[in-house]
């Protein structure tokens, strides 16, 4: 898909490089549309210890020391943080410090749920410019 090279290397090229994606069909094809692409993926179903992670830094920090130097592709995230959705302050902690964030390499954050990918991205655009930073399966290309 020339689509996902395409926004692989805008959000490698872009200052940020924390991205989100939404894919509601072919769900495995993109997957594999990203390791063709050298973006390893990690399960958020493996990151699941038998500690209890209390705050959005505990969280970010698991995520981001599993991704370091390696290009990114992040799944299942919802299992962690869809309890939160509806916490006033849950766009504000976890989404503004984990656009705050710079990692070397790109990192993905692969959705299958439309609400927290709206979510996600209606903040990103209020926070700063991110026009390359979204893809989105049931836009036009």
């Amino acid at each position: 898909m020339t689509k996902i090279n395409i926004f692989i290397t805008n959000v490698s090229k872009a200052r940020k490089r924390t991205a989100i994606v939404f894919m509601e069909d072919e769900l495995k094809s993109t997957i594999a549309e990203f390791h063709a692409n050298n973006v390893q993926t990690i399960d958020c179903c493996d990151l699941v210890t038998n500690e209890v992670i209390f705050s959005d830094d505990q969280l970010l920090k698991l995520i981001f020391d599993t991704t370091v130097g390696i290009k990114s592709l992040i799944s299942n995230l919802e299992l962690l943080i869809a309890p939160r959705m509806n916490e006033p302050q849950f766009l504000k902690n976890f989404i503004q410090k984990l656009i705050v964030k710079e990692p070397l390499e790109p990192v993905f954050i692969l959705f299958y749920s439309k609400i927290l990918y709206d979510k996600f991205k209606n903040f990103y655009k209020n926070y700063q410019p991110t026009e390359f930073h979204f893809l989105d399966n049931l836009e036009e290309a």
